[in-house]
């Protein structure tokens, strides 16, 4: 039996000249997960409701390489340049993030309120990484697009470690993410990158403790209990790229992942701006695109 695709065929979109707010949202890649078609639909349904222009493609801009397909978005954010040079700035938002509250503040613009820097990402639950990649803010500027191009670099530069940051696998690095990273510790790219925190106050909600120990059930019901009605949602505040996720065997990668260490605040729950089902076996990545897909507040 054939394998159904859920991807839709890439496409672009743009609003009006005078309701556009200047900027790009992107997304694309090459796996075929379950709701991928939804999950595209939301991030191109909240673009139109907030003026951004919408750009999905299908596939990897760096298959053709042979290399790992996490450097699809730097591919992509290169491209979006040349394709969108008027853009103001330019918003990757990886194929496996719901846009999960529109009728707060829009948290794209509030982290380009946040910081100077030309690129700028989050924490990353984990506390011995310092970064994801999960969304990636780009200002189209001279420090944004030397930024992407010194990233682009590092993809095949010799290391002293023999690692290739293009082709090796993620037992070995980190890729486009490690990259970053790695230019946060030097001067020169520090001023240029900014890391914003994924929330920015003390919030232990029950989808939290749900996320980290519980069952898929337990999340559901953690959902419904978090807010009684769509829009008693509450507001949080400056949050992005907040994770959704519990500990679980993958039998796919042959290992028990825990993720109950997450940092505090790290957690996805009802009201926040994106949830991010990372780190996850593919039956578990439908459950918690499920799961906030149904909680979208509009």
């Amino acid at each position: 039996m054939a394998k159904i695709d859920a991807r839709p065929p890439s496409f672009a979109r743009m609003p009006a000249a005078n309701q556009w707010n200047g900027m790009l949202l992107l997304s694309g890649g090459d796996r075929n997960a379950a709701l991928s078609d939804r999950v595209v639909a939301n991030h191109a349904a909240f673009a139109a409701r907030r003026g951004y222009a919408y750009w999905w493609h299908r596939g990897s801009l760096v298959a053709p390489l042979g290399w790992q397909p996490y450097w699809h978005k730097i591919a992509m954010l290169r491209r979006a340049l040349v394709r969108f040079p008027t853009a103001s700035a330019l918003i990757w938002i990886d194929d496996d993030i719901v846009l999960t509250n529109w009728g707060g503040e829009d948290m794209l613009r509030a982290a380009l309120g946040r910081s100077n820097a030309s690129v700028l990402t989050t924490g990353d639950p984990a506390s011995w990484v310092a970064l994801n990649t999960g969304i990636v803010l780009v200002r189209n500027d001279e420090g944004g697009r030397e930024t992407l191009e010194e990233v682009w670099r590092r993809a095949t530069a010799p290391r002293a470690d023999g690692v290739s940051l293009a082709f090796d696998s993620q037992a070995r690095c980190l890729h486009e993410q490690q990259a970053l990273e790695e230019m946060l510790g030097e001067p020169y790219w520090r001023t240029r990158i900014g890391v914003l925190a994924q929330r920015d106050h003390e919030h232990t909600p029950t989808m939290a403790v749900a996320a980290a120990t519980g069952t898929a059930r337990a999340v559901q019901s953690a959902a419904r209990d978090d807010a009684t009605s769509e829009g008693a949602a509450p507001q949080p505040l400056f949050n992005l790229n907040t994770f959704l996720r519990w500990s679980h065997y993958n039998a796919e990668r042959r290992s028990y992942l825990r993720f109950d260490t997450d940092r505090h605040g790290s957690g996805w729950v009802k009201g926040d701006f994106a949830g991010h089902c990372s780190g996850l076996s593919s039956v578990r990545r439908a459950l918690c695109t499920a799961v906030l897909l149904s909680s979208v507040v509009r």
